[in-house]
């Protein structure tokens, strides 16, 4: 991307900066709004999609590994787990290499339940996709990445 141009009044990009904020804030709230609902059909909370969709990536695994891969606690991913097994989506297995770790695997419904999430998200996707040019994504993907490094930067 091209160095940004100095701007003529530094309150001008102020505003613009919070505008940029407020909008990447209220695209937050919608897309957990809409994930909500694309969950919703088949139950699922965000954390049991997440922990679904990592079985479905790494196959069988072990809860230890699946909370290291996403940077939360052993003990929240049990919980997410022994929901997901008690609905019969997931399915514990010995592990030869850890007598007291299991591995944990989707099951057949487990695997066509995120599969069914994984299309209406794909759906989603595609009606939002429906009118923009990729030059205009590209653009506003460089833009937000250059504001939350200078965030940080700032912060740090």
């Amino acid at each position: 991307m091209n160095a940004p141009l100095p701007a003529k009044d530094g309150r001008q990009s102020i505003l613009e900066l919070n505008q940029l904020i407020t909008e990447t804030q209220g695209l937050f709230h919608d897309l957990e709004e809409v994930s909500d609902q694309i969950l919703a059909k088949d139950g699922l909370s965000g954390q049991e999609r997440l922990v679904m969709m990592s079985l479905r990536k790494l196959g069988l695994s072990t809860v230890p590994r699946l909370a290291r891969k996403r940077e939360v606690s052993r003990q929240y991913v049990q919980t997410t787990v022994n929901a997901l097994e008690r609905r019969g989506l997931v399915t514990f297995h010995d592990n030869p290499a850890h007598k007291r770790s299991r591995l944990v695997g989707l099951t057949r419904v487990g695997e066509e339940s995120i599969l069914g999430v994984m299309a209406r998200e794909g759906e989603a996707m595609h009606r939002v996709a429906a009118g923009l040019h990729p030059e205009q994504v590209r653009e506003a993907v460089a833009v937000l990445r250059l504001v939350r490094e200078r965030l940080l930067e700032a912060a740090g």
